[in-house]
């Protein structure tokens, strides 16, 4: 649909973002051809990822040619920046977006996010508060950040009630159940922490602990700036892997 709109006005600068973000969610999620995915090997999944992130650069780039006051260009940007590991560009891009609309909540839900991997939970969470504030009916929504970053804090036993509140509401979000992994081995519940693997197992029965690993080594999975605290919450997940 983004693609048949282009098709009718070339210069349309937010079908290019929509359709950029499509492809990153593609990239983010795993998502590929049902029919690819039965007998894709790891290393072929991830460079599929790798291609749909370099897509969606290319496309929001376009985009904003023709327009770069986008504030939706500007926050998927901070997200691809992420990926790549330019943490302070990310948060240039994020800040970048609020500056052009102080009122969007996706805005400072894009800057909660790159200042999390950047290593500043705190601010992370004052950033997704205000997200709150500007867009109260969907907090639950912004809870998944506050949740991750009270785990980034060391802080996992507040963090466990906020992460089973968003997945109240967004059940297949696996960044949440992830989380709560972290935090379940942490806080030593073994079981609880096993139950969300197999929720993340049941959401996406391609999603494994070595293709989790290599689509971190090649930019295109959750990457910490604190490599030590990664390392960190990889040996939990692992633990609550293998039963």
């Amino acid at each position: 649909m983004y693609e048949k709109a282009i098709a009718l006005d070339p210069k349309y600068a937010d079908a290019y973002v929509g359709l950029a973000w499509t492809y990153a969610q593609e990239a983010w999620n795993g998502w590929i051809e049902p029919s690819k995915a039965v007998s894709a090997e790891t290393q072929d999944i991830v460079q599929s990822q790798e291609r749909a992130l370099q897509r969606a650069s290319e496309i929001v780039h376009q985009a904003l040619t023709l327009d770069d006051t986008l504030p939706s260009a500007h926050e998927l940007l901070s997200r691809l920046d992420v990926y790549k590991w330019q943490y302070d560009r990310s948060i240039a891009e994020a800040e970048r977006a609020v500056a052009l609309d102080p009122n969007s909540a996706s805005g400072y839900f894009a800057l909660a996010t790159s200042q999390g991997f950047a290593g500043k939970p705190e601010d992370a969470i004052e950033s997704a508060n205000k997200a709150v504030r500007l867009d109260p009916r969907n907090r639950d929504l912004y809870l998944v950040v506050i949740g991750w970053c009270y785990n980034l804090m060391g802080r996992y036993a507040e963090a466990v009630p906020l992460l089973k509140r968003h997945l109240a509401r967004y059940p297949n979000q696996i960044a949440a159940h992830y989380n709560l992994v972290v935090a379940y081995v942490e806080l030593g519940q073994m079981d609880e922490a096993r139950a969300q693997i197999d929720e993340i197992k049941h959401i996406n029965p391609q999603w494994t602990l070595e293709r989790f690993k290599r689509a971190q080594e090649h930019g295109v999975g959750y990457t910490l700036k604190n490599h030590a605290l990664q390392q960190r919450e990889l040996a939990d997940v692992t633990k609550a892997w293998f039963k």
